[in-house]
């Protein structure tokens, strides 16, 4: 009898989201500056980090952000529908 030849399938994220924070410049609505935090995307393995979309301004709490970041990665949202699944999470 042969054995199959078959070999698993290795299976590793393609990206994964991250968070950064920006400093928002004074705006004639918000009279100063502000810390606030945004999710990026990083094509997984690359090296440096290869960065393929960013959305700055999400939130000025971090925690929010991450919670966020981490649903992202565990169900590998595909970089197209970033903006869209943002809007959903944020209402």
């Amino acid at each position: 009898m042969e054995k199959s030849s078959k070999s698993a399938a290795v299976s590793y994220p393609l990206w994964k989201y991250e968070v950064f924070s920006s400093l928002q410049p004074a705006t004639q609505d918000i009279p100063q500056q502000y810390l606030s935090f945004g999710i990026q995307v990083i094509l997984n393995g690359s090296c440096p980090a290869l960065v393929i979309d960013s959305i700055e301004d999400v939130s000025v709490t971090r925690r929010e952000v991450e919670k966020i970041a981490a649903r992202l990665n565990r169900y590998q949202l595909s970089p197209l529908h970033l903006y869209e699944a943002l809007l959903d999470m944020l209402e």
